[in-house]
């Protein structure tokens, strides 16, 4: 019977998120898991307004999204998470969405198996919880929430929160191609939240585009803190972050660079050649160091793409909208052809007007006669 190591709460927007694995491969629906606790299948039901917790009390009902996570079939059990379906495979285990029947929320819970024989699982295990441990600790806007932690028959287990979107490889994949303003500001954040972990002694050691998710408003968040040095087995720091930011931010500006032409900024590229530096101090000391130089170069050039850095999205037109560009150019042609009509207006008003006006006001005499033509002899 599995236990649970240790718990932590977490935020109240926890319902709107879902976590995605990284270096997974989707499986068929229908394959099943290796190991599963002994415990029998739990049924939910919403449709109450309030449900019954353990302790007797009643709750608020959970969010519509979380509820369909509830009612779908349960496949198996581990600790007290309900399996429902398994999100992807990994070298070290598998990542499945689940029901948390105590907080009623839907989780993310990933299994973490290693070696084969007990001895060496043992040890492996009290590796990965002592990492997990330290990442569960972080409590950052931009580093995925760690809500529970146990041990099972086959090797660790771990909740988490539940992300919606794409990590950043998968993203890339996809097509995207971000701006320079936008691959400055999505490492920014990604640079605060390491200088925020490795203050709190905690170093990541696989920071990749499969480990930075994106969600749906394009936050990025920081995946599987801890669990390289377990699975690489060599030893990392806070340089090895740096580097492998610096790397990250290098393919996104060469991938950004629109056509022939699009050169990319000395200074971005300057940062992320510091960051790959081996020592200082031609090398960051920190990542926060680099987090700053990030944020500095945003500042001088938040003016030149001011709509194009928060969202690493195109913007979608609603259904019948035209472009900014088209609609001033019909303006400028409707007023055009306005001002022509108004001209041709008043212009054939005075050819017919005028000669008239003319003979009125010379029959009242309020016109002087016409000058005599020219030779014409002037009366005395």
């Amino acid at each position: 019977m599995g236990y649970n190591l240790f718990q932590r709460r977490g935020r109240s927007d926890e319902a709107l998120t879902q976590f995605a694995e990284t270096e997974l491969s989707q499986p068929a629906p229908s394959e099943s898991l290796p190991f599963a606790s002994d415990a029998g299948p739990l049924s939910i039901s919403s449709a109450s307004a309030g449900v019954v917790s353990d302790l007797g009390a009643d709750t608020l009902p959970a969010p519509a999204a979380d509820l369909a996570v509830a009612e779908s079939p349960t496949t198996q059990h581990i600790g007290r998470y309900a399996l429902k379906s398994l999100l992807g495979r990994g070298s070290l285990g598998q990542v499945h969405e689940a029901w948390d029947p105590l907080l009623m929320r839907a989780v993310a819970v990933k299994t973490l198996q290693g070696a084969s024989t007990v001895p060496a699982r043992v040890a492996l295990d009290a590796m990965f919880l002592n990492d997990v441990r330290a990442a569960a600790g972080l409590s950052h806007p931009h580093i995925v929430t760690i809500h529970d932690a146990g041990l099972m028959a086959q090797g660790v287990y771990i909740a988490m929160e539940r992300l919606r979107g794409s990590d950043l490889r998968q993203r890339l994949a996809a097509g995207w191609r971000p701006t320079q303003a936008q691959a400055a500001l999505l490492l920014r954040r990604v640079a605060d939240a390491l200088a925020y972990a490795h203050a709190c002694g905690v170093v990541h050691g696989d920071l990749k585009p499969a480990n930075i998710f994106l969600n749906r408003r394009d936050q990025p968040k920081l995946l599987d803190f801890g669990l390289a040095r377990v699975a690489q087995g060599g030893p990392t720091d806070m340089r090895t972050d740096i580097q492998a930011l610096g790397a990250v931010l290098q393919d996104l500006l060469a991938l950004g660079q629109a056509g022939p032409g699009a050169g990319v900024s000395r200074t971005l590229s300057g940062i992320a050649a510091k960051a790959m530096a081996q020592q200082p101090p031609a090398a960051y000391a920190t990542s926060l160091e680099l987090a700053q130089d990030l944020r500095r170069w945003l500042e001088r050039h938040q003016a030149a793409e001011p709509q194009q850095l928060e969202s690493a999205r195109p913007r979608v037109r609603a259904p019948g909208e035209r472009p900014q560009r088209r609609r001033r150019a019909t303006l400028r042609t409707r007023l055009g052809i306005a001002a022509l009509l108004l001209v041709l207006c008043a212009g054939t008003a005075l050819a017919i007007w005028g000669p008239l006006l003319d003979r009125e006001r010379e029959r009242r005499g309020e016109m002087p006669p016409a000058p005599p033509a020219l030779g014409e002899p002037v009366a005395p």
